[in-house]
């Protein structure tokens, strides 16, 4: 199994390169305060500080967006979310190890089955799987027409790449370079082919693809349907089924 503190050093390099790349210069330099211990254990001390709660302007609550102000892309945003969470669950698995075994603690399961669990798992709380995804759409309540949200797609090939790509990475110590793909998810390949295998899944519904019509930050107006001009949206629902992928 792992070696908690080897992949604890990983997550640590890879949330620097990633607060440097997005802008978030407190946060990069309380990561490289936890990086600057030798001691597996004092690190593990010092990462628990760090990252306590989840409360407003806390580590966990965390969310890089252009909403945000912070300099990244729509496209980027949820490759480079989804990211931060995968190293948010393994860095969490980790400090948890060594906080009970010390030093040389290694983790009980495979990086990428701890990457599945969200950190709010690693926090004692109980959560789904990652691997249970809900795609959310919209529906016209007037005509019940029914509409896929435009970044849907690169929402589920964000999820899956940090599930099945990154914990590898991580564990080879190439975190830095997990940041350059998900800023650059178009151009890396790891990161296109996964958008490329979600799509099928989506064309499958035959419906079309809309923007989020309503929850504006300006208060603008909501858009209307596109099938019968009216405003009554509410919220439809897919689940991710894996073997071969769909949405049911």
């Amino acid at each position: 199994m792992p070696h908690a503190a080897d992949l604890l050093r990983s997550v640590l390099d890879g949330l620097d390169e990633l607060f440097a790349r997005t802008g978030i210069g407190f946060w990069g330099e309380q990561v490289r305060k936890v990086a600057a211990f030798e001691s597996p254990t004092m690190m593990a001390r010092a990462y628990t500080s760090m990252t306590q709660g989840s409360a407003p302007g806390t580590f966990h609550d965390l969310i890089i967006s252009v909403r945000n102000h912070h300099p990244i892309t729509p496209a980027q945003e949820p490759f480079v979310n989804e990211l931060l969470t995968t190293f948010e669950s393994v860095g969490l698995a980790s400090m948890n190890a060594i906080t009970a075994d010390g030093d040389e603690a290694a983790l009980e399961q495979s990086t990428a089955a701890v990457a599945g669990e969200h950190w709010l798992r690693w926090q004692g709380h109980d959560v789904a799987s990652r691997w249970r995804k809900i795609v959310t759409g919209v529906r016209c309540r007037t005509c019940d027409s029914r509409y896929l949200l435009d970044d849907a797609p690169d929402s589920l090939a964000a999820l899956l790449w940090s599930l099945t790509t990154a914990p590898a990475w991580i564990d080879a110590g190439r975190s830095r370079q997990l940041v350059d793909a998900a800023m650059d998810p178009t151009g890396d390949p790891d990161t296109r082919a996964q958008l490329d295998a979600v799509r099928p899944a989506f064309e499958a519904l035959g419906l079309p693809f809309i923007p989020l019509p309503y929850n504006r930050p300006d208060r603008a107006p909501n858009d209307r349907c596109p099938t019968c001009g009216a405003d009554s949206w509410t919220t439809t629902h897919w689940l991710v089924v894996h073997d071969p992928l769909r949405l049911a």
